[in-house]
């Protein structure tokens, strides 16, 4: 394969042998709404049919101008516009912010599908707990209502969930990892039985349970020995167990 560079300094792909449809995709023009206006995620690639040549036209985080924004508009929706799976990470990160789009694009596995629900709904979970607004309550649940179409479809892929929880234990991701670990169990519990409705009303359920710690003092969260006081005591309270124990003293 023949690679060499341009002024944008990225590789052009001599695909003369057919394109390598693993490595890289169309860009969809619903999918290009998601990005940033003013730079792009990814390095985006143009398909020469002529030549057969995957042809570079814009580095990613460079500043877009008008007229290259509907160049970029224009391949996409001729169906010749292209992204490198390298950069997946970055162009799923932004599909995320519409879960439709996301579930409707081929470029994503299953598995990078699962990391943009649990990134999303992450994101909308710490907005309605900053925020507990109706407004922020609904871009929640909008969020938990596209999951569980995906899930109703078939319940086994709550395991490619599941798999991505354990895989970042992290404790900026305790609040969502724990209502997503609910969610599994519930769903495992009610094996064969689960309707939409139920499904989506236990879902937010378990996204919204812990939202009475967000009232809690940010130098309490931040404590790591126990905390005394009225003649009990309790133990650290970030690991969210608030059983009073009697005071020893």
């Amino acid at each position: 394969m023949a690679i060499k560079r341009n002024v944008l300094g990225i590789r052009e792909i001599d695909c003369s042998e057919g394109l390598n449809t693993e490595e890289y995709n169309q860009v969809d023009p619903n999918i290009l709404n998601c990005f940033p206006r003013r730079q792009y995620p990814v390095d985006l690639f143009q398909w020469k049919e002529k030549i057969r040549v995957l042809s570079p036209v814009y580095r990613r985080s460079r500043e877009v101008g008008r007229d290259q924004r509907k160049q970029v508009r224009e391949l996409s929706e001729q169906g010749l516009l292209f992204f490198s799976r390298r950069q997946i990470d970055a162009y799923t990160e932004c599909v995320a912010c519409d879960l439709n789009a996301a579930l409707d694009d081929p470029n994503l596995t299953w598995d990078e599908k699962a990391g943009v629900f649990i990134c999303e709904l992450s994101r909308r979970q710490a907005a309605f707990f900053t925020h507990p607004m109706p407004e922020e309550l609904e871009s929640l649940r909008t969020a938990i209502g596209s999951m569980c179409v995906y899930l109703i479809e078939d319940t086994r892929r709550m395991s490619k969930i599941v798999h991505d929880v354990h895989c970042d234990l992290s404790e900026d991701r305790h609040n969502v990892n724990a209502s997503l670990i609910a969610l599994a169990v519930y769903m495992e519990m009610n094996k064969g039985s689960i309707s939409m409705e139920i499904l989506e009303n236990a879902a937010l359920g378990f996204f919204v349970y812990d939202i009475g710690m967000t009232k809690v003092s940010p130098m309490l969260l931040a404590k790591d020995s126990l905390l005394r006081g009225n003649g009990a005591r309790y133990v650290n309270i970030r690991s969210r167990d608030l059983r009073f124990l009697p005071d020893s003293t």
